[in-house]
């Protein structure tokens, strides 16, 4: 639930699946850039959830950025075939670090794989408003010079 939260406080459009089988059926109705997996879901663990989209002819798209959630990363992702299916993992506690590393990851992937993305709708504006910040804009501009 919190990266779901912290990812539409980002600006970013988000999905919350509240089982492993509700996921995989987001999977066969819609194309995600990233997928985040917590190893304890109900009904199916991440682990099972990962196998089954990575396998499961109706997902949309097998090969999208999925990223499991764990409290222990050695415990269960060291089985060789959890490795290959998985891009990356996060051990709890998740900061807004990793949380933003992670979708960086996820955009680097999918333009990669030739996948076109859309501009972040949070942030139309610049990031620094250089026309209200006279003195900045004069100090860069002679930085620049």
């Amino acid at each position: 639930m919190l990266p779901h939260k912290c990812y539409k406080k980002l600006g970013h459009q988000s999905v919350l699946a509240h089982d492993g089988q509700q996921a995989l059926t987001l999977g066969t109705q819609q194309i995600f850039d990233l997928v985040l997996l917590d190893f304890r879901m109900p009904h199916l663990s991440g682990l099972q959830t990962l196998q089954a989209w990575r396998t499961t002819p109706a997902i949309l798209d097998p090969d999208c950025f999925i990223v499991l959630l764990t409290a222990n990363a050695l415990v269960h992702i060291q089985e060789p075939t959890t490795q290959e299916q998985i891009n990356d993992y996060l051990i709890k506690p998740i900061t807004w670090d990793k949380l933003t590393s992670v979708i960086n990851q996820a955009c680097a992937w999918q333009i990669q794989r030739g996948v076109e993305l859309l501009p972040n709708a949070a942030f139309k504006k610049p990031i620094i408003a250089i026309d209200e910040q006279p003195q900045l804009k004069k100090r860069l501009h002679d930085t620049l010079q």
